[in-house]
């Protein structure tokens, strides 16, 4: 044991009562401590929040530019193989189709 416990005998520490009550201004002063705590970790936490809501948004907006430019790229693709010329050229080298005369064309009437 120390010193300082060996020196107090048991009717001077009974004899003690210890008041913990704080004054109000006190009380006020830790409860607006604690209310700027809470408010200035809850700017963090949106700063955050937004920088990585801004992170996505740059990303999604990446992607959506590529994808606008592949549908750019497919658009023309697909115009240039359904034009009529190059299914006439196909159909004539690869199917051996021909024009039908005029003799072979047959008009019904219903």
């Amino acid at each position: 044991m120390n010193a300082v416990t060996r020196t107090l005998t048991p009717r001077m520490v009974i004899g003690r009562s210890f008041n913990i009550s704080l004054p109000i201004p006190k009380l006020q002063v830790f409860a607006l401590l604690f209310v700027v705590l809470i408010t200035s970790l809850s700017v963090v936490y949106a700063k955050d929040l937004n920088r990585r809501l801004f992170i996505d948004y740059q990303t999604a907006s990446q992607v959506s530019t590529e994808l606008n430019v592949t549908h750019s790229k497919l658009l023309l693709e697909a115009s240039s193989l359904s034009a009529q010329a190059r299914v006439q050229r196909i159909a004539a080298q690869r199917l051996s189709m021909q024009m039908p005369t005029a003799s072979n064309i047959k008009v019904i009437d219903g």
